[in-house]
């Protein structure tokens, strides 16, 4: 029986709780030395429904996965015959943790003209917004695209190579969080072969080698600026002499 002559006082332990988000959390309950009291718990004021996944068992209080909206303030009440006492509130802070973006592959070396990919995301929230960016958040090459995490160049060049970093944005805390940088190498294209001439976009093999065969690609720059633009590779294929 919860008897003392006068309405309980409970308490509350732990009177504060700071918990990640999706993390257990629970409070105690109970009058000290009156064992057998009848314990209800509230949230916010007395009467005050419990969260929905917020339970009580026994004089305890639950709550399996704290979510955001679980924090506040929780209290609780024990009934005698001589009236109903109210504890101190036991406040609740739920956070969510901070979780930087992930990204693959964290380098990557492709050879002048060839396409390179870079992938971001956050694991277990496909609701942020990615942005890539140049290290110290430098505006992308305009050669450069990205759709949905993903870091396309569909053709390197020198003026894309460096490094780059993917930022994540929470719509519902507006807290970017920035990628560790991933690095874009690429390799310069291998000098025209001794003897090689080239005019006016015409290249020239004399006495073709078999260490000639390979792969060619020729570059347009424009003198007022900007990446060059090449062509797709022309194939040579040397065959030896009979």
């Amino acid at each position: 029986m919860c008897l003392s002559g006068r309405p309980p006082q409970p308490v509350v332990d732990p009177p504060h709780l700071t918990v990640n988000e999706n993390e257990p959390a629970s409070f105690r309950c109970w009058v000290p030395g009156i064992p057998d009291c009848q314990i209800t718990w509230h949230k916010e004021r007395v009467g005050g429904a419990l969260p929905h996944g917020v339970y009580q068992t026994g004089n305890a209080l639950k709550i399996p996965k704290a979510q955001l909206h679980d924090a506040g303030n929780y209290v609780c009440t024990a009934v005698n015959d001589y009236g109903i006492g109210q504890s101190p509130y036991a406040r609740l802070d739920v956070v969510r943790p901070v979780q930087r973006p992930r990204v693959d592959p964290v380098e990557q070396t492709v050879d002048e003209g060839e396409p390179a990919r870079f992938r971001c995301w956050v694991p277990g929230n496909q609701n942020v917004d990615l942005k890539w960016h140049r290290e110290g958040h430098q505006p992308l090459p305009s050669s450069v695209q990205e759709h949905q995490g993903i870091l396309h160049i569909p053709r390197a060049t020198q003026h894309e190579a460096g490094r780059y970093v993917c930022t994540a944005t929470d719509p519902r805390d507006n807290k970017p969080q920035d990628s560790d940088p991933v690095t874009l190498n690429v390799r310069r294209p291998e000098p025209l072969p001794e003897g090689t001439l080239e005019r006016d976009g015409f290249l020239r093999i004399n006495n073709a080698k078999m260490s000639d065969a390979g792969a060619y690609i020729c570059s347009a720059s424009d003198p007022r600026g900007g990446p060059p633009t090449e062509a797709p590779p022309a194939r040579l294929n040397v065959r030896p002499r009979k």
